[in-house]
């Protein structure tokens, strides 16, 4: 057994975040997903504590793991902080503690935040999951005592409020490469990795809302895509704005912009934007789910009024032409906004009926 070869344990009892992961770490070596409790687990060497940096266990994972392991772990762990990190651990930190118990030996304190606070737009998840598991490694080269399975929570997820989709993309990357280290260090493999964790520094200004697309830029998406507008904070109400900001062709025109209003339940984290293109309609649709409010986008496209035409021939007219939406959303003072580009491929014939389908391609995305 080398020093990474582990078992992952991934516990947690919310059935979103278990999907989350089954998703992202597909079919990983050494990878299990429980969807239950830690204490509930059989046998595990070490359980992760998602942390605070001052290691005060009273809330969440961590008042349960006081609980099952007793106040002088709790006790210990801060002596460990005070002793080595002069009273704040830093993020992106993990050390190995033994618990004193006698069938799960260790846990692994490993920050997520400095204090309770959202994290949703950081990547604080990936550092911790990064740390936790070179901690894990850096003790088995060094002790006799090996951690063979790792419990690990759901990291972000509830104080930090991080998305599960997200949390668990994090978690998958840190692995990946925890299995696949680098072998080479050079400026490529550098940004490389920052691409794929895509977080961090300034990249994600807007502390509450994020804009996040369905389909990557280049791919191709039939009748419709979707932006998906992620609550990241306290706010309830959004106005979403979607406006056309340039088209092939646009004969001069100033073009109109068009609003939804959005609400979140207090369990709610995201709505989802239906863009849509009818042919038989001529219209690109804006709105939740089939609200019909938008652009007439083949008087766009034609230089002029749309005058009611077949599908075919009215398809036959936008192909090859494009236009790009600028698609924004305002609460509390902060704005999101990503534009993209669709361009009219070719037509297909919809099997389910007489009319015919734009195929879209976004080509852009900002």
């Amino acid at each position: 057994m080398s020093d990474a070869d582990i078992d992952l344990i991934l516990v947690d009892p919310k059935e979103e975040l278990c999907c989350a992961w089954r998703t992202a770490f597909g079919k990983r070596p050494g990878v299990s997903v429980v969807c239950g409790r830690f204490e509930e687990l059989p046998e595990f060497d070490c359980m992760v504590s998602a942390a605070n940096s001052f290691g005060l266990m009273d809330g969440g994972v961590d008042l349960a793991i006081t609980r099952f392991f007793g106040v002088q772990l709790m006790e210990r762990v801060q002596t460990r902080i005070l002793e080595e990190y002069l009273g704040e651990q830093p993020i992106g930190t993990s050390f190995i503690i033994e618990t004193r118990h006698p069938k799960h030996p260790f846990i692994a304190h490993t920050p997520t935040m400095r204090v309770p606070m959202a994290i949703a737009t950081t990547d604080n998840v990936y550092s911790a999951m990064w740390a936790m598991l070179l901690a894990v490694r850096r003790h088995n080269a060094a002790s006799t005592a090996r951690i063979r399975k790792v419990a690990c929570p759901g990291l972000g997820t509830a104080t930090g409020r991080v998305a599960p989709d997200e949390a668990a993309r994090q978690m998958a990357l840190a692995y990946n490469w925890y299995l696949r280290p680098l072998k080479t260090i050079d400026w490529l493999a550098a940004q490389s990795r920052q691409a794929a964790i895509g977080r961090g520094g300034d990249l994600a200004l807007d502390p509450y809302v994020e804009i996040a697309h369905t389909s990557r830029p280049g791919t191709t998406c039939r009748r419709d895509h979707n932006l998906t507008v992620i609550n990241r904070g306290p706010a309830t109400e959004f106005r979403a704005q979607c406006r056309i900001v340039a088209a092939s062709v646009s004969n001069g025109k100033q073009f109109p912009s068009t609003s939804v209003d959005l609400r979140w339940d207090s369990n709610d984290t995201a709505s989802a934007l239906a863009i849509q293109t009818d042919a038989s309609e001529d219209l690109l649709l804006v709105g939740e789910s089939s609200q019909q409010t938008g652009f007439i986008i083949l008087g766009l496209l034609c230089q002029g009024p749309a005058p009611r035409r077949d599908p075919a021939e009215a398809m036959a007219m936008a192909a090859g032409h494009w236009v790009e939406l600028e698609v924004s959303v305002l609460s509390a003072g902060t704005r999101s906004a990503v534009r993209v580009r669709f361009s009219v491929e070719r037509q297909d014939p919809d099997p389910n009926g007489d009319r015919l389908r734009l195929r879209t391609v976004v080509s852009r995305a900002l």
